[in-house]
């Protein structure tokens, strides 16, 4: 699984959780350090 795979994974986790794109986007910066 690439980072780029884990990535999508978390926006699609979040997506399904009703989260908003603000706490996605930090979500994805957090991850690419």
């Amino acid at each position: 699984m690439t980072r780029n795979d884990v990535t999508e994974a978390i926006i699609a986790a979040k997506i399904s959780k009703g989260l908003s794109w603000a706490e996605i986007a930090e979500t994805v910066g957090q991850s690419k350090e």
